[in-house]
Formats: structure tokens, sequence, C-alpha cells
């Protein structure tokens, strides 16, 4: 089980015989990535679990499969994956690298008239998206970086109603 441990055992507690759930056929790599995207929505990464889990991972896994499902850069992966028994330093060094290239997550509401706007222009911008070989691999966060760039870059003026 990747998700819900303690639902099940609060819900066997109350007595039910049976919950729905979600089934999903997973190779041991993708359920451990899985488990680890999950747990990122909530938790604080343990940074030296993690590098031990992305060295398990990408022995089975190509980097941009990882970087689909995670919020992780190439950069991320390989700082993490570089961290082993060396000295502390040199730890330090690595986590401030996988730290920095990692990717930021945010969150922000819309009402039902500004939704459609938003993923309009970020549908128009997508094949601009694609074309961008930076480090994101999500390429609707690089299709709202470019949409913002873009207005910046034209004097950060809002549009006349």
């Amino acid at each position: 089980m990747l998700s819900g441990n303690q639902r099940l055992k609060l819900l066997r507690e109350a007595g039910y015989k049976t919950v729905p759930c979600v089934i999903k056929p997973l190779d041991d790599a993708a359920a451990r990535l899985l488990a680890q995207a999950l747990n990122r929505i909530e938790g604080v990464d343990d940074l030296g679990l993690k590098a031990s889990l992305m060295k398990i991972v990408l022995s089975s896994m190509k980097p941009e499969e990882v970087t689909a499902i995670l919020p992780e850069s190439a950069s991320s992966l390989k700082a993490l994956t570089s961290m082993d028994d060396t000295t502390i330093a040199e730890q330090v060094r690595s986590w401030q690298q996988a730290q920095s290239a990692r990717l930021k997550h945010m969150q922000f509401q819309l009402t039902p008239i500004q939704q459609p706007v938003v993923e309009e222009a970020i549908k128009k911008m997508l094949p601009e998206a694609k074309k961008d070989k930076g480090e994101n691999p999500n390429n609707r966060g690089t299709a709202l970086y470019l949409l913002c760039k873009c207005f910046l870059d034209n004097g950060g003026k809002p549009h006349e109603r």
C-alpha cells in the first residue's frame, strides 16, 4: 500500500470489511518513486534516504521517467545520486546542489472565469515550452514561466481592458 495506511487502520477499527481503493500495477522502482512523490506532498525529505532511493530507482528507470513524476531536475537527481559515504563537507555540497536544482511547487486558486483563460494561455504557449531545453521537464510549468517572462520582457504592463 502506497498511501492510506492510517485511514485503512482506522476504517478496520471502525468495523469496515471493505473500502474503495485504486489498484495500480507497478514494478518495485515505480512503486518506490510513487511513494516518494506521495510522501513529498506533506512531508520533508530525508536527503540521505532519498539519495539511496534515487540510486535504486535510477538503476531500473531513466532519469526522464523520474523527473516526469517527481519535482526534480536532472541536476538535482545527479546531485542526489552523487551523495555517498564521503566527507561531511562533500555531502553538504551535494545537498546544497540538490536543493538549488530542485523544482519548486506553486499552488494558486482561480475562479471559474479565470481558469479557462489561464488554461488557454498555457495551451497556446505549450509549443514554445516543448522547444525549451531548460531544466524543467514539466511543459505546463515551462509554458507558465514563458508567459510570465514574456509579460515582464514587454514592460510588465497589464493589458488594457
